[in-house]
C-alpha cells in the first residue's frame, strides 16, 4: 500500500513537473506583434532592384548570393499578409548605395540580418539566446541554426501547416537522427499517418530555447517527466490500449 501511495505521489509530482517544464521549453503560439511601418524606404522602392531575378552580389569572401526577392512568396507570406516593411527586417537599409556591413561570408549575413527577429519576437529571441544553438554559435559554431534556417526569409509562414513540418526542418541538419525518429513508432506515426497524439522534436526538445542531450545533465534527468506528459495520461493512453503501468512501476522502482 506505501509503495503504491508513494508511486502516485511521484506519478502527480512528475506530470506536475512535466507541464512546468514543457510549458517553459515550448512557446505558445503568439499573436504577430503589431508594429506600425516605420518611416523610411517604400518596399515598391527596394523591389525596383530586388524584384529583378537573378539578381546577385558578392561578399568579400567571393561568395556570390542571391538578393531578389520574389514578390509573389512575400505577399503570401505572414509578414507579407500582416504588412511589414521591408527595412522594418533590413533595418541597416536607408538608401542606395546601401552602407556596408560588418560581414564576410554568406553564413556570417545570415547570422547577421537575423538579429532583427529580435525587434518583434523578443520572447522567442530571449530563449533562443539559452538554447543549444545559440551556445553553439557562441563558441563559434555558425552552422548553428538561426532563425531563418528553420522558418525561412521571405516566405515565413505561420505556425499552421502540419506538424510533420517540424521533424523536416530538423531534418536539414539533423539527418541521422531524423532517420532514427521516421523509422520510430512515434515518427512512423506522425510521418507516415499525420497522428496528432504523437510527439515531434518539439515535444521533447523545445523549439527556442532547445536542450540537447549533451547541454546539461538536466535534459537527462527531465526526460521522465517529458514521457509523463503522454505515458502517464490515462485517456490518451487508453485510446492506444497501452498501459500507463509502464511508466508507473519505473516510478516507484529503483531507477526512476
Amino acid at each position: 500500500m506505501k509503495v503504491k501511495l508513494l508511486s502516485q505521489l511521484c506519478i502527480g509530482a512528475l506530470i506536475a513537473a512535466a507541464v512546468c517544464f514543457s510549458f517553459i521549453g515550448s512557446a505558445a503560439a503568439q499573436p504577430l506583434a503589431s508594429h506600425e511601418a516605420e518611416p523610411g524606404i517604400a518596399d515598391e522602392t527596394c523591389l525596383e532592384c530586388h524584384d529583378v531575378p537573378g539578381l546577385t552580389t558578392t561578399l568579400p569572401s567571393g561568395e556570390e548570393i542571391y538578393i531578389s526577392v520574389d514578390r509573389v512568396m512575400h505577399t503570401v507570406s505572414i509578414h507579407g499578409r500582416n504588412g511589414y516593411a521591408c527595412v522594418q527586417c533590413h533595418r541597416d537599409i536607408d538608401g542606395y548605395p546601401h552602407r556596408e556591413i560588418p560581414v564576410q561570408t554568406a553564413r556570417e549575413y545570415t547570422v547577421y540580418q537575423n538579429q532583427s527577429c529580435a525587434y518583434c519576437h523578443p520572447g522567442a529571441a530571449e530563449a533562443n539566446r539559452a538554447g543549444a544553438h545559440q551556445i553553439f554559435r557562441e563558441a563559434g559554431i555558425l552552422e548553428a541554426a538561426v532563425c531563418s534556417d528553420c522558418h525561412g526569409s521571405h516566405n515565413v509562414d505561420s505556425l499552421t501547416p502540419p506538424r510533420s513540418n517540424i521533424p523536416k526542418t530538423c531534418e536539414r541538419c539533423h539527418s541521422e537522427i531524423f532517420n532514427e525518429y521516421k523509422d520510430s513508432v512515434h515518427g512512423a506515426a506522425l510521418i507516415g499517418e499525420g497522428n496528432p497524439d504523437v510527439p515531434d522534436c518539439s515535444t521533447c526538445h523545445g523549439n527556442h530555447d532547445i536542450k540537447g542531450p549533451n547541454s546539461s545533465d538536466a535534459f537527462r534527468l527531465y526526460s521522465p517527466l517529458i514521457c509523463a506528459e503522454c505515458h502517464a495520461n490515462e485517456a490518451l493512453m487508453e485510446k492506444y490500449d497501452i498501459s500507463t503501468h509502464v511508466f508507473d512501476t519505473y516510478v516507484s522502482d529503483f531507477h526512476g
